[in-house]
């Protein structure tokens, strides 16, 4: 039976060249939860570290795993590459595709929903609240966490990355159960 994992990750632009990854959160589906915030720039390249070497614990553990996230194959993924990149991480670049890349290893929640509903907004919040999934969206402010990250809340960006990490779980067996994907 396939593990599943979820993965967020949280930004100060939605650009990789532009911005940094400051939070991630990854969430087995039996709660076991890693993540990692940065309080400076000059941590990312830690932060990456750990990322990678959190989700080959993971894989390890659970040989036949995959990747559950929420538009993940146009943003998380090139986010996490490109940042990889930038820090000459090169062989964090290797491990990552090689383990996680591909169809058999990510499963993009987003191109799932997008494929057989016709919704007027695709936001996470707003697929959870027609789908009848409670989410507790931190305010309506897209820009919420990088205010809430450079004025040192750091928990409160913490927290909100594994609550949208946990609630790709609930969003994958929602799908599962209405037929809107299979197992």
């Amino acid at each position: 039976m396939t593990y599943h994992i979820g993965l967020d990750i949280e930004t100060t632009s939605l650009h990789a060249d532009d911005g940094i990854i400051v939070c991630y959160a990854i969430v087995g589906q039996e709660g076991i939860t890693y993540s990692n915030i940065i309080k400076t720039p000059e941590e990312e390249a830690g932060l990456l570290r750990r990322l990678i070497a959190d989700l080959c614990d993971l894989r390890v553990r659970h040989l036949d795993s995959k990747i559950l996230s929420y538009y993940g194959y146009s943003f998380d993924y090139p986010m996490i590459i490109t940042r990889l990149y930038d820090w000459k991480m090169y062989d964090e670049i290797r491990r990552f595709r090689q383990n996680f890349v591909g169809r058999d290893k990510h499963i993009d929640l987003y191109y799932v929903v997008r494929s057989n509903l016709l919704l007027k907004s695709r936001k996470l919040e707003d697929v959870c609240a027609y789908l009848g999934i409670p989410y507790q969206k931190p305010c309506e402010s897209g820009k919420w966490v990088i205010e809430q990250w450079m004025a040192g809340n750091y928990d409160a960006v913490q927290d909100h990355c594994i609550q949208d990490a946990k609630i790709l779980h609930v969003l994958h067996e929602r799908l599962i159960e209405t037929n809107l994907m299979e197992r």
